[in-house]
């Protein structure tokens, strides 16, 4: 599914201004600054490649169509070697590409100029997609050296206006400065926008019948810190804005319209829908076989073909040819089992965990296509991309995710519910050893949301990739120096279970005859670590498994005082976000009460023989 995010240009652009008396004779196209304005610029000197101009236009043409312009100038800092000597822009079926100009102004004072007839296709499609999406690029003949500069503007026409507009300061290669985003609109219609993660308002210019808004930042630094775990992933300041009074309904009924001729099933489809639906007695039961049968003959593979990044293929197609990606198993479901009688809608969504979703910004903020399904109060999510995903549920990582359902008049969002049938277990007998850890076997089991991605792993790889998965995943998500000697797998219904013969190293410590240990210390990545206030106030999602029954039996052991073998039991459950000011600090006054538990040093002594 296509996100229309303005896709940053891979070009390292540079200019400085100790070389605007060659500006004159550089042969500067009609989109390139011209003497004057570069000449107003001002910037930070700095040793890294930085950005000191960033313009982005949202016009309209003559014939009203409109048009994404992107222009940027990169200072090159002293890592040259590093930068790559390629200029590059993007060009599908939703930004189609329409003029590139491009200037690289070296420190000894040669130029060099590019223009559309300077770039060469890089073709997107491969083994995973059939797509007309390319790269386009132009090569630096000079070797680029510090203090160089490049410009490089380009232009794209937008022929999915619908989709809205979006810029975030995350797409930028590198800190920048003079920073501007400009949206233009006919006199009469209205912008709405929103900036996230900022506080902001546009400036407004009237002229010829347009009103021009322009979103301005003095500058940006690329943040230096890696990311906190538990932080949204879209951190950065970032525009939402559409013209005119988009609401979702009218934006659902848009696409709608867009697809309601690719849903038009033939013989051959009502025919299958019939085959495998009509032995069913409820509308549940008939959907569950025709997801079954269309995530198990049907492969995934993305044909973005003719604004195929936004629009499925025809279903009757999909069908015939038995390959599609999201938007294809979801539109061919839809209509299968719309020739059985079974009413589903479909719904967009994004999935990845971590994003915050803007409920009120009617725009394209979906990478994924499923389809929603209600009985009787309870609602339902199909995803056949999963393969051998399950019914009515999607993978983990759309738990509360928002979606678009689409049903023409009544578009609604709706929020994608977590199963209540999730549940990460952990199981096992363990012994002390020599090296002060604990070695035995452990069953690891992955239930309902839980097991799909493992589902579609045991489906599509083979047994040596399998098992060095499985291995890495245990080091993962239990602790990071496990020595696993010998790891058995199975899928069974909504449950796969991992059993692994294994070590864990240096996890009991010694002191004055007693033994000491904990969950913390036998698996310390089974959860976070404690937060300090700044993290807490940035939490926004919580990225690990949030329901889990722990309970290893210590054979060797009893905790002091007690006959029976000691044993590391845990039962939790946690919410998983999205957080906001009110829900977080009940989320992090739950991990915390777990997180005691979590932390607790057993005192053990050794049992008799």
């Amino acid at each position: 599914m296509h996100t229309r995010n303005p896709l940053r240009s891979l070009a390292f652009l540079c200019c400085f201004a100790a070389l605007l008396s060659w500006l004159a004779g550089c042969g500067a196209g009609k989109l390139l600054l011209n003497r004057e304005t570069v000449a107003k610029l001002s910037y930070t000197p700095s040793s890294e490649h930085r950005i000191i101009f960033f313009e982005k236009l949202f016009t309209y043409d003559q014939s009203g169509k409109q048009r994404e312009t992107t222009h940027q100038i990169v200072r090159v800092g002293q890592n040259a070697n590093a930068l790559s000597p390629a200029l590059v822009v993007h060009d599908n079926t939703i930004d189609k590409l329409l003029e590139f100009e491009a200037r690289v102004i070296h420190s000894d004072g040669d130029v060099e100029t590019f223009s559309s007839s300077d770039l060469t296709n890089f073709n997107l499609s491969n083994s995973r997609q059939i797509a007309e999406r390319y790269l386009k690029s132009a090569y630096v003949k000079e070797k680029i050296t510090p203090g160089d500069l490049i410009e490089t503007v380009w232009v794209h026409e937008c022929t999915l206006p619908q989709l809205g507009i979006q810029f975030s300061l995350s797409e930028l290669d590198y800190s920048a400065e003079n920073i501007s985003c400009s949206i233009e609109v006919r006199v009469g219609d209205t912008l709405q926008y929103l900036v996230a993660n900022d506080n902001l308002t546009p400036s407004r210019k009237d002229t010829l019948g347009m009103k021009t808004f322009t979103f301005k930042w003095k500058s940006y630094a690329q943040p230096s810190h890696k990311r906190h775990e538990l932080e949204k992933t879209n951190r950065a300041p970032a525009l939402y804005a559409v013209r005119g009074p988009q609401s979702w309904r009218s934006y659902g009924d848009w696409y709608a319209d867009l697809l309601a001729s690719k849903l038009q099933a033939g013989s051959e489809v009502a025919k299958a829908a019939h085959d495998i639906a009509d032995s069913k007695s409820t509308a549940k039961e008939k959907l569950d076989a025709i997801f079954e049968y269309c995530q198990r003959n049907v492969r995934y593979e993305l044909v973005a073909l003719a604004q195929g990044e936004i629009i499925p293929n025809h279903v009757d197609a999909t069908f015939a040819r038995k390959y599609g990606d999201c938007k294809d198993y979801s539109s061919l479901m839809h209509a299968m089992a719309r020739s059985v009688g079974v009413k589903t809608d479909l719904a967009l969504c994004y999935r990845g965990r971590g994003r915050e979703f803007f409920d009120e910004m009617p725009v394209s903020q979906f990478n994924h296509l499923i389809l929603h399904f209600e009985d009787n109060g309870r609602h339902y999510w199909y995803d056949g991309t999963n393969r051998v995903g399950l019914s009515g549920v999607t993978t983990f990582d759309l738990v509360n995710a928002r979606a678009l359902v689409i049903e023409k008049e009544h578009s609604r969002l709706a929020t994608i519910q977590e199963s209540a049938d999730n549940l990460l277990s952990i199981t096992g007998a363990l012994r002390g050893n020599a090296s002060n850890g604990l070695s035995g076997d452990v069953t690891i089991e992955f239930r309902n949301q839980f097991a799909i991605d493992f589902f579609w792993l045991d489906f599509q790889t083979n047994h040596e990739k399998m098992t060095t998965y499985l291995t890495e995943t245990l080091q993962e998500i239990l602790n990071e120096d496990i020595i696993v000697q010998h790891l058995a797998w199975k899928s069974e219904k909504s449950n796969f279970s991992i059993t692994a013969t294994c070590e864990f190293p240096n996890c009991v410590t010694s002191l004055q005859g007693n033994s000491y240990t904990g969950i913390s210390r036998v698996l310390p990545a089974l959860l976070p670590r404690e937060q300090g206030t700044a993290e807490r106030n940035l939490t926004f999602y919580f990225p690990y498994y949030n329901r889990v029954s722990l309970d290893l039996t210590l054979a060797d052991f009893m905790i002091f005082g007690q006959p029976e073998p000691a044993k590391l039991q845990l039962k939790y459950e946690l919410p998983v976000g999205p957080f906001d000011a009110s829900t977080r600090t009940n989320f992090h006054s739950r991990l915390d009460s777990v997180l005691n538990s979590f932390s607790v040093a057993h005192k053990l002594t050794h049992r008799p023989s």
